[in-house]
């Protein structure tokens, strides 16, 4: 097999494997509420869920939601000591545990423009170790970015927190 027909499993083939409706799948997967449906189906759209190896998609929910759940971190350009390591350990942890995914990126902004990352994966959350430009902060809030935070900046702007899901 190649790359190119390679593809992801869908909730479409879990529907056909299972025998019911892509409605079902959703709403079995997403547990959502106030639905009547059966434990026999519930149990038949698990299994074929699992025997294929689905997960939902990130993409999608990030087109659903207008953002995904991930909190990136800009690491500044300089050497990461074991306290620095330490705290994306620690930070990771705690943001899996509320359902988040932490990504750091390494390196200057003259490798890459801050905006091209955080376009990239609509983040949730944008921290870096040094202060945002107020034309950076603006234009990541326009774009739905719920928190921007420079870690070690002297940032004036009031801190907010997260909110999780």
């Amino acid at each position: 097999m190649t790359d190119s027909t390679i593809r992801r499993v869908t909730s479409a083939d879990v529907a056909k494997l299972a025998g019911v409706s892509r409605a079902t799948v959703s709403y079995v997967l997403n547990d959502t509420p106030h639905q009547t449906i059966s434990a026999a189906t519930r149990g038949r759209v698990i299994d074929a869920a699992t025997s294929l190896g689905y997960a939902p998609s990130a993409a999608a929910r990030a087109l659903r939601t207008g953002r995904s759940d991930v909190v990136l971190c800009l690491l500044p350009d300089w050497p990461i000591g074991p306290e620095v390591g330490t705290l994306l350990g620690n930070l990771s942890t705690e943001l899996a545990r509320s359902g988040m995914t932490f990504v750091a990126h390494p390196g200057s902004q003259a490798d890459r423009p801050i905006a091209d990352l955080w376009k990239a994966i609509t983040p949730a959350a944008v921290l870096a170790f040094t202060d945002f430009s107020p034309a950076e902060i603006d234009a990541m809030r326009a774009a739905g970015v719920a928190l921007v935070v420079g870690l070690l900046g002297r940032s004036t702007s009031p801190r907010r927190e997260l909110e999780v899901p």
